[in-house]
């Protein structure tokens, strides 16, 4: 069947070109932002292209997977040290060639929500992150019993000790309410059915293992079907539900696109998730690509999250990964890795935003740009370099550069009139205008007043 009319792709038009905010704007939603490169390589592509790249890659192994793999095999035992197992993860947000496949991870980090605190084993938690990853495009089917039957979920929601005579109803509960249909979409019955349907999981040291002996095989009605119904089977039904359909989408579109997505939007990426067999890459392709993705009230419209705008920032810097400033600025801003503060995930949009957060997100942006070393390809910071290589001085051109290269010129005039007062007075003061080094920290401290504006704190 066709697209939905929302859905129908968007196309460069009179007054609407593929230009840097547009690309800037799918670079931020489906990844984590644009270095300056990956800016110029989108538009010299077009959307079709960049798409695909985000989506489907080159089609070739992620070479940064057998690395961390490697290092991970041979020099580190994620169980002594969880800081280890999230910097590996944050470095690979920042460093791989897929960060749109990172940046699923993360939304279904949320969306299954399971946590250290609990789990206790940083080896498991990457094991589920791994999971994640390698079926993070897939069909929801599929996904969700390897969530179901991965060891930390078993760990986390208590379902490895459901047993006939007396079945946990934890994870049936939340595999209903915050994983598959939502609120209102079941009954209590229903939860007791699916929780009898998953007697018989447990654990046999970190590797999921099915009882029989404990498993209740006795008939149940489950969504208004009745059957000798399993674990397998409640997962399956789950994800054809009608509501599944919209409860995904719902879940998808506040994360890729706005806090609260028009009705008309859920029920047509709901339509995309029931014809396309409920496989996830097709939802996004036809997201990515859509008219509704790039309509005005879409854009600017999310808070980016704590691990958006760390990532983002170093990738769009180039800068240097260092452990000892990004990882502990995470959970100062509300979002640590491997560890969502409860099975509903963060809650996202404003409340990332309050008085201490918000001064955390400067401290952040300060130490990146003013503390630590931020280089590219010998000693030059890269907005230096990239000025240096544009041959520009004057205070507006050097502004203009600056506004456009982080947050593609949306500032209004008095914030424009502002930063070059700024600057043309910094540049007064040198005493040496070829001074390389205090040109470079005046550059550093505009950058980083652009970084505080509201603009650059909004995907």
């Amino acid at each position: 069947m066709p697209l939905p009319d929302l859905l129908q792709p968007w196309a460069p038009a009179d007054g609407e070109p593929w230009d840097s905010r547009r690309a800037a704007h799918l670079l931020r939603r489906a990844a984590f932002g644009p270095s300056l490169p990956d800016l110029d390589r989108a538009l010299a592509a077009g959307m079709p292209a960049t798409v695909d790249a985000l989506l489907h890659g080159s089609g070739q192994p992620n070479r940064l997977d057998e690395l961390l793999d490697l290092v991970r095999i041979e020099l580190v035992r994620f169980d002594e040290n969880l800081e280890i197992a999230q910097a590996f993860w944050l470095y690979r947000m920042i460093a791989s060639d897929r960060p749109a496949e990172e940046k699923l991870t993360l939304f279904w980090h949320g969306h299954f929500a399971t946590a250290n605190y609990k789990v206790k084993s940083p080896t498991l938690m990457t094991r589920q992150m791994d999971t994640l990853r390698r079926l993070a495009f897939g069909r929801f089917d599929d996904l969700l019993l390897a969530v179901a039957q991965d060891p930390a979920m078993l760990l986390w929601l208590d379902n490895r000790d459901n047993r006939k005579a007396a079945p946990n109803e934890n994870f049936a509960r939340e595999l209903l309410e915050l994983f598959t249909l939502g609120p209102g979409a079941y009954s209590e019955a229903d939860v007791q059915a699916a929780a009898r349907a998953f007697t018989g999981w447990h654990l046999e040291g970190d590797q999921y293992l099915f009882r029989p002996e404990e498993h209740d095989d006795e008939p149940k009605t489950f969504l208004g079907q009745t059957g000798p119904w399993n674990g397998e089977d409640i997962l399956r039904l789950a994800a054809a539900h009608p509501a599944a359909a919209r409860f995904l989408a719902t879940r998808l579109l506040r994360f890729y696109l706005m806090d609260q997505p028009p009705e008309e939007a859920i029920v047509a990426l709901a339509q995309v998730y029931t014809e396309s067999d409920h496989r996830l890459d097709a939802m996004l392709d036809a997201l990515f690509r859509s008219r509704l993705f790039y309509r005005p009230d879409a854009y600017r419209a999310l808070v980016r999250s704590p691990v958006e705008l760390v990532v983002g920032t170093i990738h769009l810097l180039d800068a240097n990964t260092n452990r000892d400033l990004t990882l502990p600025a995470l959970p100062k801003l509300g979002q640590e890795l491997f560890n969502p503060p409860d099975v509903r995930g963060w809650e996202g949009g404003e409340t990332w935003l309050n008085a201490v957060t918000l001064l955390e997100r400067a401290n952040f942006l300060n130490d990146l740009l003013m503390r630590a070393p931020v280089r590219v390809s010998g000693r030059d910071h890269f907005l230096l370099q990239r000025l240096k290589d544009k041959k520009l001085r004057e205070p507006l051109d050097v502004i203009d550069f600056l506004l456009d290269a982080i947050v593609q010129g949306d500032v209004d005039p008095e914030q424009r009139r502002v930063l070059v007062f700024y600057y043309a007075n910094e540049l007064a003061k040198l005493a040496n205008p070829d001074n390389r080094e205090a040109w470079d920290f005046k550059l550093r401290r505009v950058a980083y007043m652009i970084m505080t504006l509201p603009a650059y704190q909004l995907s």
